[in-house]
């Protein structure tokens, strides 16, 4: 990966890490700096809750997510025990947030209180344009 692939990268984290500060009220979004040494780490931690996989391309490839991006963020926040969270951004484009239908209806969320789903329909995509994915968001933090 080039540098200016990996500042492209750790910028768009910062930017985000901005966002959810301003508009869900967190301090400090936490960024995971093990993410270059450790594989499935993700990108930044939200309230012990969320695990942000960030990604920030070029091309639009119809404007739509990569399937192994999914795959990754899904990997991490199974291994993490966290919800987890795709952001991802094509230039000239919007952000888009991708959640685990779970998040949207606990009733999908068959595990016990003490982890979450990691497989099954639970896990299945949900994608959101920018104000919807902070709402949920905030209704999981509130």
């Amino acid at each position: 990966m080039s540098k200016k692939s990996r500042d492209k990268g750790a910028g768009y984290e910062l930017d985000l890490a901005k966002l959810f500060e301003a508009e869900l009220g967190v301090d400090r979004p936490q960024r995971i700096l093990d993410q270059t040494r450790e594989a499935d780490c993700g990108d930044l931690l939200i309230n012990d809750l969320f695990l942000i996989e960030a990604k920030r391309y070029a091309g639009a490839a119809g404007g739509w997510y990569q399937p192994a991006w999914w795959k990754q963020c899904c990997n991490a926040a199974a291994k993490q025990n966290k919800i987890g969270v795709l952001v991802y951004r094509y230039d000239r484009m919007p952000n888009r947030f991708v959640f685990p239908i779970f998040a949207v209806n606990s009733e999908w969320a068959t595990s016990d209180e003490f982890t979450w789903p990691t497989e099954g329909n639970a896990m299945l995509p949900l994608v959101t344009d920018q104000e919807t994915g902070l709402a949920i968001m905030r209704e999981w933090i509130v």
